[in-house]
């Protein structure tokens, strides 16, 4: 060995008193015992805690199937259902109705001759009497056709006269033999055509003069102006619509009703306007429906002597018949989309029936006709509930455990 190794090695006897000093102490029979039973407790705690999961397991296995079991035996037995007992009412008829109040009389007034607007002697909402002047027309060019027209007739009746004579004398001559048959022809033309000269003068000029009547518009009855030319100086034509005149005094409402409702309404009915709060009457009904509303047309009159309502305003109402009839109530979830009711039979089964309902702002419907008095209707059909299922009734529905 170098002499450098032969430094870093200890010598041999201090070599084997190190091993001896590292070596491990004894293990005491104690401590092995110890050990010994902290694995054997491990272990069984190990096992306990297998056990118990497997149990649990067991147990979770035995509700799954006990649930499914359940289930199965649910779905054998009949479906519950809630239902509710008809309730026998009377009910007085009332319908909503909607529609527009016009003015009982109402007209546009025009001229009946053309010429040039002189003068206006009404104002927008002026209240006008029968025979009222409501404009006039400037007579100057009236009058000027006036002298035409008198002028003209004075023309022709001197045609008249003139050929009255040339008549005469042609006939004078012709029965001396001066004039020939040709000559006494003409004369006889030409009176003829005098004649109907002068028939046509005398008609110009009574025309004319009904012309200068008609410069003057008047009110054909009692009403309110409510519309009127922006001003005067403008020429009008003969029937050109210059003022609106309409009677407010009463108006009608126009409606339209169901053929259900017509089934039951009467002329002499009360109805009653919500705003303001007026009572009207029905005075009008066809039973015919408009092929493209499908309801039948109707007219209530409506006194407005303080002129509290508007023309054409459009108002709603509730036609009162006063008659009542014996009906049904049931729940409106009761009624189903194509107007039908899902009822439990006597064997349990379910019947569908249509109905002729009308609902009501508390929830329930009005059943005219389709069901019977006690009959058990359900509640809340569900689209999956179909005719024929045989089903059974909850003990809880309302009025069951009273028929019982």
């Amino acid at each position: 060995m170098s002499a450098e190794f032969s430094k870093t090695m200890p010598p041999e006897g201090e070599s084997q008193m190190i091993m001896e000093d590292e070596a491990l102490p004894p293990v005491s029979k104690t401590t092995r015992t110890v050990t010994i039973l902290t694995i054997v407790i491990s272990l069984v705690l190990l096992a306990v805690g297998i056990g118990t999961r497997l149990a649990a397991e067991t147990e979770r296995a035995a509700e799954r199937e006990a649930e499914v079991a359940a289930q199965r035996e649910r779905a054998l037995l009949p479906r519950e259902v809630v239902v509710t007992l008809t309730e026998p009412i009377q009910y007085e008829f009332t319908f909503p109705i909607t529609g527009t109040l016009d003015p009982i009389r109402e007209t546009e007034l025009s001229f009946n001759a053309g010429g040039r607007l002189d003068h206006i002697d009404v104002s927008l909402g002026e209240k006008v009497t029968a025979g009222q002047t409501i404009a006039r027309l400037d007579r100057r060019s009236i009058s000027a056709y006036g002298r035409l027209a008198t002028a003209g007739v004075q023309a022709s009746q001197a045609q008249l006269e003139l050929a009255q004579d040339r008549l005469a004398r042609t006939e004078r001559l012709h029965a001396a033999g001066a004039a020939s048959d040709a000559d006494l022809h003409a004369a006889q033309q030409q009176l003829s055509l005098a004649q109907a000269q002068h028939a046509q003068a005398s008609a110009q000029g009574r025309i004319t003069s009904t012309d200068s009547s008609n410069h003057i518009l008047r009110a054909p009855f009692d009403g309110t102006i409510t519309r009127v030319p922006s001003g005067t100086g403008s020429v009008v034509g003969p029937g050109q619509p210059l003022f609106r005149l309409e009677d407010l005094s009463s108006l009608i409402l126009r409606s339209g009703v169901t053929e259900r409702a017509l089934a039951h309404i009467q002329i002499g009915d009360k109805v009653e306007i919500e705003n303001p709060p007026v009572v009207g009457v029905v005075i009008a009904l066809a039973r015919s429906l408009d092929p493209m509303t499908r309801r039948a047309p109707i007219e209530i009159a409506v006194d407005n002597p303080d002129g509290k309502l508007v023309g054409h305003a459009l108002v709603r109402g509730d036609v009162r018949t006063g008659r009542s009839v014996p009906a049904l109530r049931v729940p409106a979830t009761a009624i189903r989309g194509d107007r039908s009711v899902l009822i439990v039979n006597a064997q349990n089964e379910i019947e569908a029936r249509p109905v002729e309902a009308i609902f009501e702002e508390d929830g329930t419907a009005v059943v005219l006709g389709g069901l019977s008095p006690s009959e058990r209707v359900v509640v809340r059909p569900s689209a999956d509930l179909l005719e024929g299922t045989v089903v059974s009734v909850d003990s809880q529905s309302p009025g069951v455990a009273e028929r019982k």
